[in-house]
């Protein structure tokens, strides 16, 4: 059910469950406030309060005739996952045409993203994402292939956390309330909040124009911000620009834990405009396929290869090596998330059965690939890591876990660190190890694994070749090469976190 029907449906008293971002009701916690509990809205309830913000944006009437809108967007969002540099980051930039059925829970999504910090003909990239009730696929070429959570979460969020929708579904909440005032863009603004989807919902009311400046919850994300758990979200809306009567902010920033990570700015937008029926029409069978897309939960590769006496490879788009030693196993990576990890420790005990797996070795703050360590930690094994790293591995062990409990939410306990700011070994008869920083621009936050003996090199998360043969990124490989250098090491073998096997020589031929 669309959120615009389901909220006439709440607003003549039925009870409906059925969409994805219909509020809970719960016993109701309304008091009349002050103007010190709620400014703007002294003598008011909770409703009423919200009533003047809906007032303000137009009116019930206006905002419920709301049917469909096409926006056109410019945009940025700061890469925090990438783990070439920490903040400031880099810089992703946008473009996006948009199309919204609210009545059908319909989004079709034609998206431009650019990358300067990549190759000149590979940076930008272009997609189209059309999201139903039926599912979500991605447009191509070829066809309609199965989109992921990540997708659905996304055109979920733009169904119901637009202002006009959220007011309106918190004017018909019983649990809504005031919560405590606050001073945004150095005014007063009254704040309300409601229960939605299980977990509160805040909006921050300025006192002088009614208008909802800000929408706060804590919530779990699809995207690579998964592996914070419960993570503070906060949208500021301003730019408010009147649309045919209704009031509709052009300015969004989203912020996370603390950081600003995007900013959309509508440039045209145009509500009940008229657009063809087949604009949202889906492949049925790709669109069911993305309701069983198990997100960051994804199985785990079946088979390893030997790719050096003790060392075998599970090969996939996140390679994780395993690495026998005299006392134990070591799990070279952790990444995706905790039950891809949960089950690459599993398939480590099946290669050397009674060895015990004594360490993990993780070589870069890349989010995605550090998402299994709270695995790690959670079963008790000691982690190998580069010290520069450190504050982000505490943060990212410390956060709440909550709303979707992992291990070692579970089963806390206190890890066991093995920091890296030099050349490290992991001594052994067998197999020894050394952990080699890297220390270029674009490579200061990771490290490399180098086995004497087999004379093979593992560079992190730098080495990726392109269809056509070529470097990925030349640089990356150009401060792997410096590393080996001043690290006095001579492979004859390297691989990466996204590459398989290749001769040392051929590669460092590629590099410019």
């Amino acid at each position: 059910m669309a959120p615009t029907s389901r909220i006439l449906l709440m607003l003549a008293g039925l009870s409906v469950s059925v969409s994805p971002c219909a509020a809970e009701p719960l016993p109701d916690g309304v008091r009349v406030a002050s103007s010190e509990t709620a400014p703007g809205c002294s003598g008011l309830t909770a409703h009423a309060c919200v009533g003047l913000a809906i007032e303000a944006m137009g009116g019930s009437e206006r905002l419920v005739s709301v049917r469909s809108a096409r926006y056109d967007i410019i945009g940025h969002r700061q890469e925090a996952e990438q783990s070439s540099r920490q903040a400031p980051f880099q810089i992703e930039y946008d473009r996006e045409t948009r199309l919204v059925d609210y009545r059908r829970d319909a989004v079709d999504r034609a998206l431009e993203a650019t990358f300067p910090s990549t190759a000149p003909d590979q940076a930008v990239i272009r997609t189209r994402i059309v999201a139903t009730s039926a599912g979500a696929v991605m447009k191509t070429p070829g066809g309609d292939k199965a989109a992921g959570r990540r997708d659905r979460e996304q055109a979920d969020d733009i169904l119901c956390d637009e202002p006009m929708i959220l007011l309106q579904a918190a004017e018909a909440a019983t649990s809504l309330r005031y919560a405590a005032p606050e001073w945004l863009h150095a005014t007063p603004h009254a704040v309300v909040t409601f229960t939605d989807q299980g977990h509160p919902v805040r909006l921050v009311l300025n006192a002088t124009n009614h208008l909802p400046d800000a929408i706060e919850q804590t919530r779990t994300f699809e995207d690579f911000w998964h592996v914070w758990g419960d993570v503070a979200q906060r949208i500021y809306l301003d730019g408010w620009q009147d649309i045919g009567g209704v009031r509709f902010p052009a300015s969004r920033v989203e912020r996370r834990n603390g950081l600003d990570v995007s900013h959309a700015q509508y440039l045209d937008v145009r509500f009940n405009a008229a657009a063809s029926p087949d604009v949202f029409a889906v492949d049925p069978a790709a669109a069911a396929k993305s309701l069983q897309s198990p997100g960051w939960d994804r199985p785990f590769p079946p088979k390893a290869r030997v790719i050096a006496p003790g060392v075998w490879l599970f090969e996939g788009a996140w390679n994780v090596s395993v690495i026998e030693q005299d006392d134990g196993l070591i799990l070279l990576e952790a990444p995706i998330s905790a039950s891809y990890t949960a089950q690459a420790l599993e398939a480590a005990a099946r290669l050397v059965p009674g060895k015990r797996i004594k360490a993990v070795i993780s070589t870069t703050d890349s989010w995605p690939h550090v998402a299994g360590l709270r695995e790690a930690v959670a079963r008790g094994i000691p982690i190998y890591q580069l010290a520069l790293n450190r504050s982000l591995l505490d943060r990212l062990i410390s956060a709440p876990h909550t709303l979707r409990p992992d291990d070692f939410a579970r089963h806390p306990r206190a890890p066991s660190w093995h920091w890296v700011d030099q050349v490290m070994t992991i001594p052994s008869r067998y197999n020894p190890l050394m952990l080699i920083p890297l220390r270029g621009p674009s490579t200061e936050r990771q490290v490399m694994v180098y086995w004497p003996n087999a004379k093979l090199l593992y560079a992190s998360d730098t080495l990726v070749l392109d269809p056509d043969g070529t470097l990925y990124d030349p640089e990356l490989m150009h401060e792997v090469a410096a590393a080996a250098a001043w690290a006095h090491i001579a492979p004859e073998t390297v691989y990466a976190m996204h590459q398989g096997p290749m001769a040392w020589s051929k590669v460092l031929g590629l590099v410019p």
